[in-house]
C-alpha cells in the first residue's frame, strides 16, 4: 500500500511549500486542499494550476485527489459561492486531468 498525506495538514504554509514538506515526508502522493491559504479560485490560473503540477510531478508525487469540500462548504451553509468555481474546476482538471482527480495511488 502507498499513502498520500493531504496539504491541508500544512495550512501554515503556501502550496508550494507543503509540496516540498509532504515529498520530504517520503509520501507517495498529495491530495491538494481547494481552499485558503492553497488552490484557492482566484488566487490561480492556468499557468499557477500547471506550476503546481510541475512541482509535484518534480518531486515525485502523485495527486490523489483535490479536497474542495472545504470550498463548497461556504456554498452549502448560505454563504455566497466562490466566483468562478465551475471554471476553476475546468482549470484543475486540465493541470491534473479528470481521471486523476479521483483516482487513487
Amino acid at each position: 500500500m502507498k499513502l498520500g498525506y493531504s496539504s491541508n495538514a500544512f495550512v501554515k504554509f503556501s502550496i508550494f511549500a507543503a509540496v516540498e514538506k509532504i515529498a520530504q515526508l517520503a509520501s507517495a502522493g498529495i491530495e491538494i486542499m481547494c481552499d485558503r491559504p492553497h488552490l484557492y479560485p482566484g488566487n490561480f490560473n492556468h499557468e499557477g494550476v500547471a506550476c503546481l503540477k510541475q512541482s509535484i510531478e518534480d518531486r515525485g508525487l502523485k495527486i490523489t485527489n483535490l479536497n474542495s469540500f472545504t470550498l463548497f462548504q461556504q456554498t452549502v451553509r448560505g454563504g455566497e459561492p466562490s466566483s468562478n468555481t465551475e471554471e476553476y474546476i475546468k482549470t484543475c482538471n486540465y493541470a491534473v486531468g479528470p481521471s486523476r482527480v479521483l483516482s487513487t495511488i
